[in-house]
């Protein structure tokens, strides 16, 4: 049944004396009703295309469009006001406060991104699309000696660089890792890697973070992976000299 009633308040006031009463009425109620849903469905139709008052069938083909993801505890309303920002967001892809704000809309919130060239990024505050107000950009620690090739003889960076070491070959800095820093997120209760359907984080769910990695980072960069600090400190990142041992760090290599 329509919810309208203005075509019906239309309709019924145009006199027809040539019908006859009994035939106006009859024609005017049958003509009120199918016009009074014509408008209902044009006006539903027109707004389908708005996030903000389409329905959730709508809502899931707009983000298809868009290429957004929802977030796993993202309620549908939340999640179709930031498909009106899609613009913003698809302006800063390929760059490490992009990557930041599409791991913070699925609840990654406390996430840096390090390359291996020693330059660390961080969210720190929740995004605005103003990368100069919500993410800092910083030095990791320094190499404390010269870190020689083992792939290009001849080839090392010097002491005292900042670095952050993927492996003993210091020539690819276009390569990156994400850090999932200590408190991870509530549901990881059992990070192993490799994961299972039985791990937490999920096989599934790591497949996600990778694939939303891939989607969002530079074209010209690698993702060598990503790593969840469990417990303790992070060698590389907050461990120093002096810390006790016995920090636990799980690491879930790229694909």
């Amino acid at each position: 049944m329509s919810s309208s009633r203005r075509y019906e308040s239309w309709i019924t006031q145009i006199p027809l004396p040539w019908m006859g009463r009994v035939g106006r009425k009859i024609w005017g109620a049958f003509s009120a009703v199918l016009g009074d849903f014509a408008l209902d469905w044009g006006q539903r139709a027109n707004l389908e295309h708005c996030p903000e008052f389409a329905s959730a069938d709508a809502v899931a083909l707009i983000a298809n469009e868009r290429q957004l993801d929802q977030g796993p505890n993202e309620s549908t309303a939340a999640f179709a006001t930031r498909l009106t920002k899609a613009y913003q967001a698809w302006k800063y892809a390929g760059r490490p406060y992009g990557l930041l704000v599409a791991l913070y809309a699925q609840g990654y919130t406390n996430v840096v991104l390090v390359q291996q060239n020693g330059l660390g990024y961080k969210l720190t505050q929740a995004p605005t699309f103003v990368p100069t107000s919500d993410m800092a950009s910083f030095d990791l620690a320094t190499l404390t000696a010269p870190f020689t090739s083992m792939v290009t003889p001849g080839y090392s960076v010097p002491q005292g660089i900042p670095w952050w070491t993927i492996d003993n070959n210091p020539e690819f800095c276009s390569r990156f890792v994400i850090l999932f820093l200590n408190a991870l997120p509530a549901s990881w209760t059992n990070v192993v890697s490799p994961p299972t359907g039985a791990t937490a984080p999920t096989l599934s769910e790591v497949n996600r973070i990778h694939g939303l990695i891939s989607k969002w980072r530079p074209a010209k960069a690698t993702c060598v992976g990503f790593y969840a600090q469990v417990s303790g400190k992070m060698l590389g990142w907050d461990f120093t000299l002096g810390d006790p041992l016995g920090g636990v760090t799980v690491f879930f290599p790229t694909p």
